[in-house]
């Protein structure tokens, strides 16, 4: 492992956050969030619809897509928000990467394991997972490899605003 000098900035105040946090959580990852809100309603939507006309229909009636899809962007967040701390500290940005992937990898362990130790509640939990696991890759790969363009990113954050809300009226 190679040895990353650290430099302090003498005379600044000590901060519990990291001192790119706002920045990296406004540009990064709020985008990504949103789009793994979206991504999850629709991509429920159509699995549970046979036809377009049915999935319209689950977008407009049922309540139990966007709660779930609210529990999956909480669930995947996790590593995401981990990464962010990390990559911002002083002595840990090089380890960010791997504990991403720990933790990722550990969530959907967790995730598989239930699978097995409660067969009864399959039909939400195999949707779960085929949500779940998928996006923490895409997750990774936009919070740390790629950096998602202001232009794409500000219109997913606009309508999972309004699926959000939605969600919550309906």
């Amino acid at each position: 492992m190679a040895v990353t000098k650290i430099q302090l900035e003498r005379g600044q105040k000590d901060r519990v956050l990291p001192k790119d946090f706002f920045k990296i959580l406004f540009a990064r990852y709020f985008p990504i969030l949103s789009m793994t809100y979206v991504a999850s309603i629709v991509g429920m939507a159509a699995y549970q619809a046979g036809s377009s006309n049915a999935m319209l229909d689950l977008f407009l009636n049922k309540t139990e897509i966007y709660s779930l899809a609210l529990w999956i962007a909480v669930w995947v967040s996790v590593p995401g928000f981990l990464w962010i701390c990390l990559k911002g500290s002083v002595r840990f940005p090089a380890y960010a990467g791997l504990w991403y992937k720990i933790t990722a990898g550990l969530m959907s362990l967790t995730l598989l394991i239930s699978l097995f130790l409660f067969p009864e509640e399959g039909g939400g939990l195999r949707l779960f997972i085929l949500c779940a696991l998928p996006i923490h890759v895409f997750m990774y790969l936009f919070l740390a490899v790629f950096r998602l363009s202001q232009w794409i990113a500000q219109p997913f954050q606009f309508v999972a605003c309004v699926l959000l809300i939605y969600g919550f009226l309906v």
